[in-house]
């Protein structure tokens, strides 16, 4: 079994506490600099756990876009009638 590592329990804790600012700014430092391979991949799994789901930034985007689309049709045909 592995040994506890401070850094983990403390990037493991600031994930508990919905901190994911911090869990993103400190994880790719404890990947670079850990030589357990557990410690390595367990900061990993949680950096990967505070990226936002590609699905729902691409219902965002189309959002977006069709909003844009639509205000647009609307403001060239809102004068005719």
């Amino acid at each position: 079994m592995a040994e506890a590592d401070p850094e983990l329990d403390a990037l493991t804790a600031a994930f508990e506490a919905g901190d994911f600012a911090r869990v993103r700014a400190d994880a790719p430092r404890l990947i670079a600099s850990a030589k357990d391979d557990t410690v390595k991949r367990t900061a990993e799994i949680l950096l990967a756990r505070t990226r936002p789901d590609p699905l729902a930034a691409a219902l965002l985007a189309i959002s977006a876009v069709l909003l844009v689309v639509l205000s647009a049709w609307w403001i060239a045909h809102s004068g005719k009638g």
